[in-house]
């Protein structure tokens, strides 16, 4: 009995934005007011985490929230089938050219709802930018490291280059940190 052996599953409470969220009702309004306590109650995030990721307000501003009251270890981001040397280019340069104003909203209005609360829970747009781009470098490091690991040319194609990228993005704390890390035995 799998409940049994992981403990009692009534405990256990999913909330999926897309769908606990009700899209074009009259709830959405107070429901999109309440994202950051929805996320402040949550004990931790799942991303099922391509390139386009980082291309949706949305998506971006909830991670940034999610951040806001948990640390980053908090975060499981599923990458593996998604990040291969073929899509490593996307993820780099989707971070690397992250930025609120380039990011879609599917309902264009939404785009003001967001930057009214980044401006309302962030110091700025480029406060906000930073976190989003460093979680992101580093969370995709640590991912990243196991696979690192196996061999001096795994770190080289799938570690490196996320230390690299923090270099190049005037992370220099970031990059140096992740410079520290020996994930190869």
């Amino acid at each position: 009995d799998m409940a049994g052996e992981r403990g009692d599953w009534t405990d256990a409470t999913f909330w999926v934005d897309k769908c606990c969220i009700p899209q074009n009702d009259e709830l959405t309004g107070t429901c999109v007011s309440m994202i950051e306590a929805f996320l402040n109650r949550c004990d931790g995030m799942v991303v099922l985490l391509s390139w386009h990721y980082f291309e949706r307000l949305w998506c971006v501003y909830e991670w940034a929230a999610f951040l806001a009251c948990h640390g980053p270890l908090a975060i499981e981001i599923c990458v593996d089938v998604f990040l291969n040397t073929r899509t490593m280019p996307l993820y780099l340069d989707a971070i690397e050219r992250f930025s609120v104003e380039n990011c879609a909203c599917t309902c264009e209005s939404d785009r003001a709802v967001l930057a009214a609360k980044i401006k309302q829970y962030y110091v700025s747009t480029d406060a906000f930018e930073e976190l989003v781009v460093s979680t992101a470098i580093a969370l995709l490091a640590r991912s990243l490291a196991r696979r690192a690991g196996r061999s001096v040319e795994h770190y080289a194609e799938s570690f490196l280059p996320w230390v690299q990228l923090a270099a190049q993005l005037h992370q220099p704390e970031l990059s140096a940190a992740l410079a520290t890390a020996e994930p190869v035995e």
